[in-house]
């Protein structure tokens, strides 16, 4: 067995998923359907972007995402940059 499919999900919401290997760490990580168009989502409640391609590298991202997902609280950004993140006063999650 090369390895499995796990669901993270928190409240009933939509999770992440995880491809977990034994022989690794994580292999591969989708991210949530409500946000898979998008690169960067940020936490309303405490005011920090994150960076969803780092959350395969990043089990702490994939966490805050999957909490975000479940507590409804994330916010996109349009465009989807950064910068556009800073401009609307969130500050870029700091490991």
């Amino acid at each position: 067995m090369d390895g499995y499919w796990q669901t993270i999900t928190r409240g009933g919401s939509p999770g992440v998923e995880l491809c977990t290997d034994y022989r690794d760490t994580i292999v591969c990580m989708s991210k949530p359907t409500a946000l898979e168009h998008f690169r960067f989502v940020g936490d309303k409640r405490t005011q920090i972007v994150y960076d969803m391609d780092e959350m395969a590298a990043n089990q702490a991202v994939a966490e805050a995402v999957a909490g975000i997902c479940s507590a409804e609280t994330y916010a996109c950004f349009g465009p989807d940059t950064i910068d556009e993140a800073r401009n609307r006063g969130y500050k870029p999650f700091r490991n």
